[in-house]
């Protein structure tokens, strides 16, 4: 829930002084699964009396979703590159959602970087925001869900 604590990685620990590191695994303190959105990252440093203060602001989600582009045409390539935050037991599913007109899926191909790739032409007739749906069964068995809106003029 928005400004919620999402997980504390350390509180009131001493720490030698170098590098530290620590990296998230999109899981609260109870070790459940933290919901898509956006969240704020806050580090809080002191010693001897001064106190820093790192503010930084992440969006969580299953997948990230790179259309070739934001806005697109009829008879217009579309091209929707997926990376996904976690294994998957095999390839997503990508979806295009045009206003008006029934769903298209396609599975998407692994290319050789580790991301995914599907391939849509935009129909005509189907003008406004469009939904483009990712889906996917991680190697733990969990369902995995992400979208993204592109514009069809």
């Amino acid at each position: 829930a928005s400004g919620q604590v999402g997980r504390t990685a350390w509180q009131a620990r001493t720490r030698a002084a170098g590098t530290t590191t620590w990296t998230g695994d999109g899981r609260d303190d109870a070790r459940a699964p933290l919901p898509s959105g956006y969240y704020r990252l806050e580090l809080i440093a002191s010693a001897g009396g001064v106190q820093q203060v790192i503010v930084r602001g992440l969006t969580l989600d299953a997948f990230l979703i790179a259309p070739s582009s934001r806005v697109v045409t009829a008879g217009q390539r579309l091209t929707v590159i997926v990376t996904s935050a976690e294994p998957l037991r095999s390839a997503p599913t990508v979806t295009l959602a045009q206003a008006g007109l029934a769903a298209r899926s396609a599975a998407a191909v692994k290319r050789s970087d580790g991301r995914f790739q599907a391939i849509f032409t935009v129909a005509p007739g189907g003008s406004g925001p469009a939904t483009v749906t990712v889906a996917g069964i991680d190697t733990g068995g969990h369902r995995n869900l992400s979208q993204t809106t592109v514009t069809v003029q």
